[in-house]
C-alpha cells in the first residue's frame, strides 16, 4: 500500500509539471496595443474604416489567409479589387505568395501600402517579435535605391523606412543599406528614452488636383515624427521606378502618396501608416480620400480587402481559441484518469521487477536443441532429409528396403500426378544432391501435393 501511495503522489507531481509547461503564461496586466487590423477598435485599428465601408454597401473582406488565396478565391471578381496592407508586417511573406500577389495585381487589381515611412506607430514600438518592412515592396518588385533625397531639392521618392527588416538573405541585397541606415539613425535620434516618438500634427495637400483621387480633397490630417524629412528612391529591375506623386506634406514638401502602374493594376503607397486608422479617419478629408481610393480602384464592382493575416490575425492557427476549447481539457482529464488507473492499478510500476528462475522442462530442452540445429543446418541438407523420408514412405508401400532411394518410375506411373510436379521433384532432388540452395517451403508444398495425389 505504501508503494501505491508513492506512485500516486509521483503521478500527481508529474501532472503538475506537465500543466506548468503546457499552459500559456498569464498575460501581463498592461494596456493592449492597438494593431492595424479590420477588427481592432483602438486608435491604430482599421475597424472604423471597415465598418464604414460596409455601411456604404462596399464589399469588404478581412483577409485571414495568405496572398495566394486571392487568386484562388472564386467569390472575388477577377479584377477591380483593392488590397490594403499595413507596413511593417508581423508575418513574413513567402516566396510563392509573393508571386501570386504580383500576378493578382498584374491582371487588374490594386494594392494600397500604408507604410510607416514618416510616423512611428505605437504598435511597432511596443509589440514583441520580428517585423518585416521591405518584404511587401520586394514582393511587388519595388526596390530601395542607395540614392537619398531631400524635399528642399524638390525630388520625388518615398521616405526611408524607420525600422529594419528581418527578410531572408535573398532580399537584403536589393535594399539600399546606406540610405536606409542614415534615415533610421535620424529617426531614432528623435525618440525619447522609452522608444516613443512624440508625434507632430501635419497636413497633406494635393499635388495633382486633376487626378480622380484628389477630387474634393483640400487637406488630409496625419502625424509625423519630428525632424524626419529624408527618404530614398525606388528602383525596379531595370533602373529607377517612376511614379506619380499625388500628395505632399504642406510644410516640408515631402511626397506622401504615390501611384505606380503595375500591369493592368496599380500600386499606391502612403508615407503615413495611420492615415486611415480609427483616430484619423474622421479628421479633415481623410474619409473622403479613402472613398476616392475605393471608387477609383474598385469601380463599384470589386472588394476592399484588409490584410489581417500578416498582422498576426490569421485563421491558420488561433492559440486563444485552442486554449479556450473545453474539449481540450476534457480530453486531458480523461487521459490523466486513464493514466492514474494504469499506474496504481493491478501491477505496481514503482517496484523493481524481480526475475524468476524459469522451471526447466523437457520441451524447453528440445526447443533449444532444435533451434541450435536449425541455425547450423544448411538448406540442402534439410532438403535431402525431407526427400529421404518422402521416398521411404513410398518404398514402404511397395515393400522395398528403407534406404531413401528415389522411386521415379512409381511416381511417374501415377495417373493423378501432374508431369510438371514429378519433373519439379527431380530438379529439387538434383539440387539437394549437388548441395545447392533450395526453397524448402516450395519443396514441402510439392511433396504434400504428391502425397495427396498418390493416396
Amino acid at each position: 500500500m505504501k508503494e501505491r501511495l508513492l506512485t500516486l503522489f509521483a503521478a500527481l507531481g508529474t501532472l503538475l509539471f506537465v500543466v506548468v509547461l503546457m499552459l500559456p503564461a498569464a498575460p501581463r496586466e498592461e494596456k493592449p496595443v492597438s494593431l492595424p487590423t479590420s477588427v481592432d477598435r483602438g486608435d491604430h485599428g482599421l475597424a472604423v474604416a471597415h465598418d464604414w465601408l460596409k455601411r456604404l454597401h462596399v464589399p469588404v473582406l478581412p483577409l485571414r489567409e495568405r496572398y495566394d488565396t486571392l487568386v484562388e478565391n472564386l467569390d472575388l471578381p477577377e479584377t477591380g479589387n483593392l488590397l490594403v496592407i499595413s507596413v511593417p508586417q508581423r508575418m513574413a511573406i513567402r516566396h510563392l505568395e509573393g508571386e501570386q500577389l504580383r500576378e493578382w495585381v498584374r491582371r487588374g487589381n490594386h494594392v494600397l501600402l500604408l507604410a510607416a515611412f514618416a510616423d512611428w506607430p505605437e504598435w511597432v514600438g511596443k509589440t514583441r517579435g520580428r517585423f518585416y518592412f521591405y518584404q511587401p515592396f520586394s514582393a511587388l518588385e519595388l526596390r530601395f535605391s542607395d540614392e537619398t533625397a531631400d524635399p528642399s531639392k524638390n525630388r520625388t521618392g518615398p521616405a526611408s523606412p524607420p525600422v529594419t527588416d528581418d527578410a531572408p538573405a535573398g532580399d537584403e541585397e536589393d535594399v539600399g543599406d546606406e540610405g536606409a541606415a542614415a534615415a533610421l539613425r535620424q529617426l531614432q535620434a528623435t525618440l525619447d528614452p522609452e522608444g516613443n516618438a512624440p508625434p507632430v500634427e501635419v497636413t497633406l495637400e494635393p499635388r495633382n488636383r486633376r487626378h480622380p483621387l484628389m477630387r474634393d480633397i483640400r487637406a488630409v490630417a496625419v502625424e509625423r515624427v519630428p525632424g524626419h524629412t529624408e527618404w530614398v528612391k525606388f528602383r525596379g529591375r531595370g533602373g529607377p521606378r517612376s511614379g506619380l506623386v499625388l500628395m505632399r506634406e504642406s510644410e516640408s514638401g515631402a511626397p506622401a502618396l504615390w501611384q505606380y502602374r503595375y500591369g493592368e493594376g496599380s500600386i499606391l503607397i502612403s508615407r503615413h501608416v495611420s492615415v486611415f486608422n480609427n483616430a484619423r479617419l474622421g479628421r479633415a478629408d481623410n474619409a473622403r480620400l479613402l472613398l476616392n481610393l475605393v471608387n477609383y480602384t474598385t469601380r463599384g464592382r470589386g472588394y476592399v480587402i484588409f490584410d489581417d493575416t500578416h498582422q498576426g490575425l490569421a485563421s491558420l492557427y488561433d492559440p486563444d481559441a485552442f486554449w479556450s476549447d473545453p474539449r481540450l481539457y476534457r480530453t486531458l482529464g480523461f487521459l490523466f484518469a486513464l493514466w492514474v488507473i494504469y499506474i496504481i492499478g493491478h501491477s505496481n510500476r514503482m517496484l523493481v521487477r524481480r526475475r524468476r528462475n524459469a522451471m526447466l522442462r523437457l520441451a524447453s530442452h528440445v526447443e533449444a536443441v532444435g533451434g541450435f540445429l536449425a541455425r547450423r543446418l544448411t538448406r540442402a541438407a534439410a532438403a535431402r532429409r525431407l526427400l529421404h523420408h518422402f521416398f521411404n514412405q513410398l518404398r514402404r508401400r511397395l515393400g522395398l528396403p528403407q534406404n531413401g532411394q528415389p522411386v521415379w518410375e512409381f511416381i511417374e506411373r501415377q495417373a493423378k500426378v501432374e508431369p510438371g510436379d514429378a519433373a519439379q521433384l527431380r530438379r529439387f532432388h538434383e539440387r539437394a544432391v549437388a548441395n545447392k540452395r533450395i526453397n524448402l517451403i516450395k519443396l514441402n508444398n510439392l511433396m504434400y501435393r504428391l502425397r495427396e495425389a498418390m493416396s
